[in-house]
């Protein structure tokens, strides 16, 4: 059983011991089901934080939010805009309640922090996580090539390498995947970097080769040259070798573009139906799509530009400009500037600096992989809503909570 190892305790019932117990295997469980189960990864959340809440005594619940913890309070902050934000909505309340629902899992992230204040929950939930990943990248591998009898859930051509997740979902885990798997065989001893060097090579062939999510692409590059730069960018020694790194990341995506049909195929794709809306106006594709999104979402921040239309409002604006119905601009910014303004969206944007900021503070690995999440949503966030979508929503706010629960003195120590 896992107890809570904090030094001043304080006296607590068997039974607040026995939620305090519930709410850290649960908080573990998330780690477990993320990749795979939207349902059990909803309970989880709320089974985390609501027994934790049980847990603790009424006088100790003002330090369930730390004032000093930017990641936290960032959290809270957002959500709080959403909320203030349904003072003026135009929305019903149907719709009001469906978007704060959506946007609950900010409020639940910062309210997990307590949770992983305990060294052997964020340990045991860290360690979890990553080998939650590296089995969804097995089945991944496996189920692509009808080893394993796990059907494709749809017949698009798209989603060939989906299984528990869509084409988006399942790219975007595999990039952060190739990742964590070329950190850990940087910073690990020599017997250990042949498995992680190998389990980082078959995540990065998944992500380019085998999934069509273009999403997963753009994350993969900038994660690399983030990792470069984390490496590399201290001393005028290692800028040759973060020059290296770029050509090596260049001239690979030169070779997948030629030899992988569906890398090459969305690439050709994207450029194309690009044009064909700059230049044609088409709009049936899923580029065209997203641009014509942007531009009406664009012209309603115009008409409201301070406060926005307020929470939950999106398909009502939108509809009363367009005519047509649509939940989703496929941009989380612009979904924020319709609903809270150029102010909101403004805060937002604040909020992935902040936390920036804030991660410089820490040891490594943590700094490098909360700096990962944060430029993995933010840049994600251009062409989806993944504030609002279960799963990069859910790790993004669970791994805040999970490496940024406690802040240690920056030590490079740490890093091996």
């Amino acid at each position: 059983m896992i107890h809570h190892s904090n030094k001043n305790t304080i006296s607590i019932t068997p039974w607040q011991c026995q939620c305090l117990a519930l709410s850290q295997w649960s908080a573990i469980g998330i780690a477990l089901f993320i990749p795979f189960s939207t349902s059990l990864t909803d309970i989880l959340f709320v089974l985390g934080v609501g027994l934790y809440l049980l847990a603790q005594p009424l006088s100790q619940w003002n330090k369930l939010i730390d004032k000093g913890n930017t990641m936290q309070c960032t959290l809270l902050a957002a959500f709080i805009v959403i909320l203030l934000s349904t003072l003026y909505s135009t929305a019903t309340l149907h719709a009001i309640l469906h978007s704060i629902q959506k946007y609950q899992k900010l409020l639940l992230g910062a309210l997990l922090f307590p949770v992983f204040r305990d060294t052997l929950t964020q340990k045991s939930a860290l360690l979890t996580l990553l080998a939650s990943i590296i089995v969804f990248l097995c089945i991944t591998i496996l189920a692509y090539f009808h080893i394993l009898p796990i059907p494709v859930y749809r017949h698009d051509p798209t989603q060939q390498a989906a299984f528990f997740k869509n084409h988006i979902e399942s790219n975007f885990l595999m990039a952060l995947c190739s990742y964590f798997m070329a950190y850990l065989s940087i910073h690990n001893r020599a017997y250990r970097r042949v498995l992680f060097g190998t389990l980082f090579l078959l995540s990065t062939w998944s992500v380019l080769c085998l999934s069509s999510g273009r999403s997963g692409y753009v994350i993969f590059i900038a994660l690399m040259l983030l990792l470069a730069w984390q490496q590399w960018h201290t001393s005028l020694r290692a800028i040759g070798k973060l020059f290296c790194m770029i050509t090596l990341l260049s001239s690979t995506l030169v070779m997948v573009y030629q030899h992988a049909p569906h890398f090459k195929q969305r690439i050709d794709q994207t450029i194309n139906t690009t044009k064909a809306y700059l230049y044609h106006h088409h709009t049936h594709s899923s580029m065209g799509e997203r641009l014509t999104y942007a531009k009406t979402s664009l012209q309603l921040i115009a008409q409201r530009p301070l406060i926005g239309f307020g929470t939950g409002s999106f398909a009502q604006a939108y509809q009363s400009l367009t005519g047509q119905k649509n939940h989703n601009p496929h941009n989380e910014y612009l979904k924020i500037g319709v609903q809270c303004g150029i102010l909101g969206m403004l805060l937002f944007i604040s909020m992935f600096v902040y936390q920036w900021k804030a991660s410089l503070r820490y040891s490594f690995p943590y700094q490098s992989l909360v700096q990962a999440i944060i430029l993995a949503i933010a840049l994600g966030c251009l062409g989806n809503s993944w504030l609002t979508d279960s799963t990069e929503g859910h790790l993004y706010v669970y791994l805040l909570a999970l490496l940024g629960a406690r802040v240690f003195p920056l030590t490079r120590s740490e890093g091996s």
